[in-house]
């Protein structure tokens, strides 16, 4: 991760407010980066990987390239911008997460928040060739 701000451009930022021309160098942390929509679409240049519990991008990367280095290349191709709550939690931090929410696990299982209903039109086939009705 030390490395992810490197090439982000900096801005020049008067931290006071209040002295004039004292700005220092500051990291530009609104500036976003990404890859090219032709390297994502290149299926060659990554492989399908299913995090398993307690793995964060840090070990991902040493595991698979040798050092932590590479942990912000990892999130970033995988549009994770925040790695508290875009990475997935592990079960003993998720169990923990639904507690302080929901006072419980099993209060968390036993409440909607949400509910979809998603309405078709059915019509049975009768055996007959009928027309339907545009």
């Amino acid at each position: 991760m030390a490395n992810y701000f490197r090439n982000i451009p900096k801005v020049r930022y008067d931290i006071n407010g209040a002295e004039p021309n004292k700005y220092l160098n500051v990291t530009n942390i609104m500036k976003r980066i990404s890859f090219k929509p032709a390297v994502i679409e290149d299926i060659s240049e990554y492989y399908p990987y299913r995090v398993k519990d307690g793995e964060r991008p840090d070990i991902l990367s040493f595991q698979k390239y040798g050092t932590v280095a590479y942990a912000y290349l990892i999130m970033l191709f995988n549009d994770i911008y925040d790695p508290l709550f875009d990475w997935p939690l592990s079960s003993q931090q998720f169990e923990k997460y639904l507690t302080n929410k929901y006072g419980s696990v099993s209060s968390a299982m036993g409440t909607t928040k949400y509910y979809y209903q998603i309405v078709r039109a059915e019509v049975a086939r009768t055996g007959t060739s009928e027309r339907i009705p545009a």
